[in-house]
């Protein structure tokens, strides 16, 4: 379980030069509720970056946050990850973003496919020898 804060507002820029102005920020972070560690603290790119979608697929355990640009994506660790669970923010638009993601996708699923495959043999073994 984690916990997703955002917001916007636009801070003052060019305080010091004649002409003022103002930046529009959106700021996100992400707080893991069991260990209350910090997932992810960034500020992000205000490019109308709007979230107007909250997917969630409980089998896998990921956790997506979307906008028109920008996709927020939270998942847990994983056997034969390295690390902690991991949480990142790519540009849906960009199809290198896009490739990169669908190829861990791949990886991941295919060392759960190989553990599920290891599995049914170990089960089929264990039933043939009480055979």
């Amino acid at each position: 379980p984690i916990i997703q804060f955002t917001s916007r507002y636009n801070r003052a820029i060019n305080n010091n030069q004649p002409r003022f102005g103002n930046q529009p920020v959106v700021p996100f972070k992400s707080i893991d509720k069991r260990t209350g560690k910090l997932l992810m603290d960034e500020e992000l790119q205000q490019n109308g970056n709007q979230f107007y979608g909250l997917t969630t697929n409980l089998r896998d355990g990921r956790i997506e946050l979307v906008s028109f640009n920008l996709k927020i994506v939270h998942e847990p660790f994983q056997p034969g990850m390295k690390g902690q669970p991991s949480a990142s923010a790519s540009g849906s638009t960009t199809g290198e973003a896009r490739l990169q993601e669908l190829r861990a996708r791949a990886e991941r699923e295919a060392i759960m496919q190989e553990h599920q495959l290891k599995r049914q043999a170990e089960i089929q073994l264990q039933l043939q020898e009480k055979k």
